[in-house]
């Protein structure tokens, strides 16, 4: 028997110790994905397709939706900040060096509760061209390990990583709390003066909770703005992302079932 060959979806399992099936068929030519669920004998509504789109800003997106669905292009822009989006020919592809963030939302029991659990990792593409010199800002948090609770004030840490191969200078970042949220710096804004390439800035955000909480899911939205030296040019690019703060305890399982999955990379 020949050494398992395994492709980088299958890493980032094993890494996070998720236990999972690998399903193989005879396929001389891709079709899509409703044949591949056929093939294998996957549930339809446990299969997922990945599309890879690129924004009006330039930036490029990774969305994940079943298999028997099409994205709605409208919805897809507006939940990742963009006034646009354009789907990505898969000859394209390889010609993109970009950073995909997964958030991965998940249920599970923790002492006779049903909770809600978050896992955000970053990774970035290569392709076989090298993507312009630029910034790709990435804004990261790990939840908090606590239900938040009604009339309290807290503290909550998140971080700006530079991915890119430019420095970020000049950079502003304004937080809105979701509903239920009031923040308590003195100011919903902050400066930072740089964010070299592959570095990091930590910005701590104060803020009280409402008299009442309709749910201890509760959000922060951010936005940044900040500025690069473009080819000789002084460049202004705006990114915007959403922090989760549900609760998750370390203990808790990342998945409570086998993921059954087809990795289309393989092909």
């Amino acid at each position: 028997m020949g050494k398992e060959v395994k492709t980088n979806a299958m890493r980032i399992l094993d890494r996070n110790k998720v236990p999972y099936e690998i399903l193989n068929y005879e396929c001389d030519e891709f079709i899509d994905g409703l044949h591949t669920a056929q093939a294998t004998g996957a549930p339809v509504e446990q299969s997922f397709k990945t599309l890879v789109a690129k924004g009006k800003s330039g930036g490029y997106y990774v969305f994940v939706i079943p298999i028997a669905e099409e994205v709605d292009l409208k919805a897809a822009a507006r939940s990742v900040g963009e006034k646009s989006v354009e789907m990505i020919h898969v000859k394209d592809i390889t010609a993109i060096k970009q950073s995909i963030t997964a958030n991965l939302k998940y249920n599970y029991v923790s002492g006779g509760d049903e909770k809600e659990g978050t896992y955000e990792e970053a990774f970035v593409m290569f392709g076989q061209k090298a993507a312009e010199t630029a910034p790709l800002p990435i804004i990261s948090s790990t939840p908090l390990d606590f239900d938040l609770q009604a009339g309290k004030s807290y503290r909550k840490a998140f971080f700006i990583v530079n991915k890119g191969n430019e420095d970020m200078e000049n950079i502003t970042v304004k937080v809105k709390g979701g509903e239920g949220i009031n923040i308590t710096n003195g100011t919903d804004t902050f400066f930072v003066d740089k964010i070299k390439a592959g570095g990091q800035k930590r910005i701590l955000v104060r803020f009280d909770t409402a008299a009442e909480l309709a749910s201890v899911s509760q959000t922060l939205d951010v936005e940044l703005e900040y500025r690069y030296d473009k080819s000789g040019t002084v460049t202004t690019e705006t990114k915007t992302g959403t922090i989760s703060m549900n609760s998750e305890v370390s203990t808790a399982p990342v998945l409570r079932r086998k993921a059954r999955f087809r990795d289309s990379s393989q092909h």
